[in-house]
């Protein structure tokens, strides 16, 4: 009986994949990643909605829902402040409270996702519906500043100034470094080595 001969090819076959090969991201995946962003901006503003209407005492006085009076022709809109009967201060306060109240545990579980995932190697789908998420944090964290920076100016214009100059002074200084980074970063890949 003859003893079969496995001839040993010249390149060994590695089960690692070919780093030069990148998966793609498919067009259907970038638009259903979009439709995720949206859906979690739909939720998120249907949540603070619905947490202020729930849960902020000053609500039923404050807030007016949609009404036509037959003696006025005037439209009153869903969510206008109801000026005359109640204090809008109040009733903003306990408003960013709560919003904030939503937005930082989000972040805070986002934060402890990431430092759980980081030693990992994602695939393409699961950095697309991490991107998707980022997107949405970013959105809801600055949607959240931005409520706190126009109660602060509508209601303390002195410290509300200043803490949107702030503001503007740290985003404007992250965009520079950003900037200066990625020149950087192109800089030194079109460098020769030596």
């Amino acid at each position: 009986m003859p003893i079969p001969v496995f001839e040993q090819s010249s390149k060994p076959e590695s089960s690692k994949p070919d780093k030069s090969a990148k998966e793609k991201v498919s067009g259907m995946t970038i638009f259903l990643s979009i439709l995720l962003v949206v859906c979690l901006f739909v939720m998120a503003e249907f949540a603070f909605r619905d947490v202020n209407r729930v849960f902020n005492p000053y609500y039923e006085e404050c807030a007016v829902e949609i009404t036509v009076s037959l003696k006025s022709p005037t439209i009153i809109k869903r969510g206008q402040v109801n000026t005359d009967i109640c204090d809008v201060e109040k009733y903003e306060r306990a408003k960013l409270i709560l919003h904030a109240d939503i937005t930082v545990p989000i972040i805070l579980l986002s934060i402890l996702v990431y430092l759980l995932l980081r030693g990992r190697k994602p695939g393409v789908a699961a950095k697309t519906i991490f991107i998707s998420y980022l997107i949405f944090l970013g959105w809801i964290l600055l949607r959240t500043i931005a409520e706190a920076e126009i109660f602060l100016v509508t209601h303390y214009p002195l410290v509300g100034k200043y803490l949107v100059i702030v503001s503007i002074v740290i985003i404007l200084a992250f965009l520079i470094n950003q900037i200066q980074k990625k020149i950087r970063k192109k800089l030194s890949a079109k460098e020769p080595r030596p």
